[in-house]
């Protein structure tokens, strides 16, 4: 086996063995539950009292804080989901 492919393979190897260290896992969890929960709140009261149809949490859909039919800030909630699916 040739250098260049032991060295490929290792740093392979490093990086998976970095991705899943529990430390690195601990700290992405907690990044993204800080940036979710307080990012669901704000689109939920955004939709409630400042969409045009009103958005209610029995009657409708969490999908629906990411529509323009909802909320006038569909934005806020495309943008927690999008940062905490790049993160998990």
């Amino acid at each position: 086996m040739c250098a260049y492919k032991k060295s490929k393979s290792n740093f392979i190897w490093k990086f998976a063995k970095a991705l899943v260290d529990p430390k690195l896992v601990r700290i992405v969890i907690i990044i993204n539950l800080y940036t979710f929960i307080p990012g669901l709140i704000l689109s939920i009261l955004i939709a409630n009292f400042f969409g045009p149809q009103g958005y209610n949490i029995w009657d409708n859909f969490i999908s629906d804080l990411g529509s323009i039919t909802h909320t006038p800030a569909p934005f806020i909630f495309d943008f927690i989901i999008i940062f905490g699916a790049i993160l998990t």
